[in-house]
């Protein structure tokens, strides 16, 4: 569905400076954008309305072409735990039900942890806590070909750890929701009416 090697995600986006597409003449003209970059945006401005309706509790972003969630991962789980908690299992079915019916895209799972405990252990919990995600929503039906994952362990703190706040921000797991190849070959030919006609 997508080439792993040339995708770039929403957070990649954010720090690079782009923003939300915005449309009208002077937002195209102002970002260079073309007739396919805004398909794929008012795609993804439909799909983040059902996701924001649907996942409670999390920070929903729309950067670039891709949307970003952030959940705080004590919401998903126990602490030094990888096993998912039961009502992080509704929400994903959520998740898995909007990801099926906007089957042009895919999503990358980011876990990362606060730098508390040694590093080698917060980077193999954060990489066991992404496969876990990424094993519900394959077994909820998502095709394996639309999902990446990945455990960052405390390598990429949003906020300093020398508070409670701050390594609360840092503890978090970040899924991103980005177009794939064919929704792309689709938007440059201009018949992107398939998955803009998506109900």
């Amino acid at each position: 569905y997508t080439n792993k090697n040339t995708y770039t995600s929403p957070k990649s986006a954010k720090k690079n400076g782009q923003n939300r597409h915005q449309h009208g003449k002077n937002g195209i003209k102002k970002q260079g954008c073309s007739i396919h970059n805004i398909l794929i945006a008012q795609q993804m401005d439909q799909q983040a309305a059902e996701l924001k309706r649907s996942l409670k509790g999390v920070t929903l972003e729309r950067i670039a072409e891709g949307i970003l969630i952030t959940f705080p991962s004590q919401d998903l789980f126990a602490q030094d735990s990888y096993e998912i908690l039961p009502a992080t299992r509704v929400r994903f079915r959520n998740l898995e039900r909007i990801m099926n019916k906007f089957h042009h895209t895919c999503v990358l799972i980011e876990v990362h942890t606060d730098n508390t405990g040694e590093e080698v252990y917060n980077l193999t919990l954060s990489d066991k806590r992404a496969k876990s995600m990424e094993s519900l929503l394959l077994r909820e039906g998502i095709n394996n070909s639309r999902v990446l994952s990945k455990g960052y362990g405390n390598k990429q703190p949003l906020s300093p750890n020398t508070t409670i706040e701050g390594r609360h921000v840092n503890r978090r797991v970040e899924v991103a929701v980005f177009a794939n190849d064919e929704m792309k070959a689709l938007a440059r030919k201009g018949e992107a009416g398939e998955f803009l006609a998506v109900k």
